[in-house]
């Protein structure tokens, strides 16, 4: 926090404005952790599909679409096609794009969405 003050101080001698500065810094600091919280929620959801999908047995076949049916119901607490910008950013850095035409039998709409947003990124 010390440093923080001292950074706020050196911003501008308005008492006003070093505490508008500190709080936005913590505001932001937030943010990013929250982001970068869910992006990484959202990495391992998608690792953990793609581990079972490309598993040969029948029975490990079998979870990777329960998986899926979890996280495209919107009833959900596992519910991934709510921030289809973040999938499909993850689905891109993870050169995981194929799980586009999985999540379509679950979800027409969001796959189309999910498309649209990886010739985006391209």
């Amino acid at each position: 926090m010390d440093k923080l003050v001292k950074l706020a101080k050196s911003h501008s001698r308005n008492l006003m404005e070093q505490i508008y500065f500190m709080e936005s810094i913590k505001t932001e600091t937030w943010s990013w952790r929250r982001v970068t919280m869910n992006k990484e929620l959202m990495t391992n959801a998608v690792e953990t599909l793609v581990k079972y999908l490309k598993k040969a047995s029948e029975e490990e076949q079998k979870i990777f679409y329960k998986f899926l049916e979890g996280m495209c119901d919107m009833e959900s607490d596992y519910y991934i096609l709510g921030h289809l910008e973040l999938l499909a950013e993850v689905l891109k850095e993870k050169d995981y794009e194929c799980l586009i035409d999985f999540i379509a039998k679950y979800d027409y709409k969001a796959a189309q969405i999910l498309d649209v947003h990886m010739r985006e990124l391209r």
